[in-house]
């Protein structure tokens, strides 16, 4: 297990490395104004990717450091696991290929300009941390017996044709031409990052393996290794586990149990990410005085973040074990 621990902390940390490289290229001094990668399909292809992959390492993290019974998790447990970080990497590297998309048509149609130089040494270097850790990872899947070649791969190349021949022919003016050519573009991106990620996933780890657990089964087991790791120590994980043995709260946890109600807790995660998205642009630009004009904005973000989660979690909950 001491191998895969590892695998799963460099796929967390390169996927909040992603976090830091999407808001520096665009809102560095000097980069934010230039960046090309820094406007829509591009963007919204960034965006998506600073939630899911860190989520995908997350449930890899919270998959691999759980006690499992024999000290070591069973076939549908460890493809569980796999899937987590697989999903993760591949949502950094289709930021990467889009970013790089961005760069290029712009290098191609406007020529050179001195915010080049910087963008691509920093997407060139994310792609070589990228290499690195996929090839780390990809060793924990050739060792564990797992090959791909059985799912779709005409769907998959298809799809990431598509995709890849979008970001690089897709006409600005229908962004720059109306409001709700601005809403279609950025939703472009977002269906872009889902499809491709999705349809690269189900080729390299396809499996027939079914979970029988789903998150809240490793969140509980995660809990209870703690625990009995931390013996004196525990009294507030102890507390915790009488809140939770509550009546009320036993009817909440089921109620957002997604084995049970399979979109009552994405619903909620869907309405929460759309006003983390909002939150930048507050942040950075505040709250327009016109609610004429606010307003409108504010639907247009949490509707495409809420949109953005729902999507991939039609496209990907299963697949992940998420229910």
């Amino acid at each position: 297990m001491r191998k895969i621990k590892l695998s799963s902390l460099l796929v967390f940390g390169l996927s909040i490395l992603l976090v830091f490289f999407f808001q520096y290229c665009k809102h560095a001094p000097g980069l934010g104004a230039a960046n090309p990668f820094g406007e829509d399909p591009y963007d919204a292809v960034g965006s998506f990717a600073v939630l899911l992959a860190p989520l995908g390492a997350l449930l890899m993290l919270v998959r691999v450091f759980r006690p499992f019974p024999g000290g070591w998790p069973d076939d549908g447990q460890l493809l569980s696991i796999l899937r987590s970080g697989a999903v993760s990497l591949l949502a950094v590297g289709v930021t990467l290929v889009a970013d790089a998309a961005g760069l290029g048509r712009a290098l191609l149609t406007s020529g050179f300009f001195p915010a080049a130089v910087p963008l691509a040494a920093l997407v060139g270097g994310m792609a070589l941390l990228l290499v690195f850790v996929t090839g780390i990872f990809a060793r924990e899947i050739s060792g564990r017996g797992l090959r791909a070649g059985k799912g779709p791969w005409k769907r998959a190349v298809a799809i990431n044709a598509l995709g890849l021949l979008t970001l690089v022919f897709y006409p600005p003016a229908w962004r720059e031409g109306s409001v709700q050519g601005a809403i279609f573009t950025a939703a472009l991106g977002m269906l872009i990052l889902f499809g491709m990620v999705w349809a690269s996933a189900t080729v390299l780890l396809p499996g027939e393996e079914p979970f029988r657990e789903d998150i809240f089964d490793d969140l509980a087991a995660l809990l209870r290794g703690w625990k009995n790791g931390l013996g004196r120590f525990a009294v507030p994980l102890v507390a915790f586990e009488k809140l939770a043995s509550a009546p009320w709260m036993k009817k909440l946890v089921e109620w957002f149990r997604p084995r049970r109600h399979r979109w009552h807790l994405v619903l909620v995660f869907a309405a929460a990410t759309g006003l983390i998205l909002l939150l930048p642009e507050l942040l950075s630009e505040g709250i327009h005085p016109d609610l004429g004009r606010f307003l409108p904005v504010l639907a247009v973000f949490v509707g495409l973040g809420a949109a953005g989660v729902l999507l991939g979690y039609f496209l990907l909950g299963e697949y992940l074990g998420i229910y």
